[in-house]
């Protein structure tokens, strides 16, 4: 076989091969969409995942997205999270939570391990930003076997 006959093979090769994707991509754009799985269907839901998700939605509490950027703010962020992050046997969840400081008051969001993580957090956040300037919206959640 000649090498310009190899090559008409390829090309032909190739180009049959796009016309294929091009067929296959125009079929799945005409199809409907995906019927909800019954197991994951609104009949059974978290109640606590949806209060939190239409508590957020309606902007009733705050979000990272609500931080402030007076540096007096973010300074109390900043040593509340070392504070946090430097605090012994915390989960990391607990490490995480978001901290939300605007005027100078913190509101602390997220899950944590245990009551007592819970409860470490808010002291930890209450010693930097003061008594009256602490919301403590944490959430204990719970392991799979439904205990903390």
């Amino acid at each position: 076989m000649t090498m310009k006959r190899k090559l008409k093979l390829l090309s032909g090769a190739c180009v049959a091969s796009l016309l294929a994707l091009n067929v296959v991509a125009q079929d799945t754009t005409n199809r409907p969409p995906p019927e909800p799985d019954s197991s994951t269907s609104g009949s059974v839901t978290n109640d606590a995942n949806s209060s939190a998700t239409e508590r957020d939605r309606n902007n009733q509490t705050l979000t990272p997205g609500d931080q402030s950027n007076n540096p007096a703010d973010r300074e109390t962020t900043r040593e509340i999270r070392k504070a946090i992050i430097g605090a012994k046997d915390m989960s990391l969840s607990g490490r995480n939570v978001k901290i939300v400081t605007a005027g100078g008051k913190v509101t602390l969001r997220g899950p944590v391990a245990s009551d007592q993580e819970k409860q470490t957090i808010g002291d930890l956040a209450t010693k930097v930003a003061g008594n009256q300037n602490v919301d403590n919206q944490l959430e204990v959640k719970l392991s799979p076997t439904g205990r903390q």
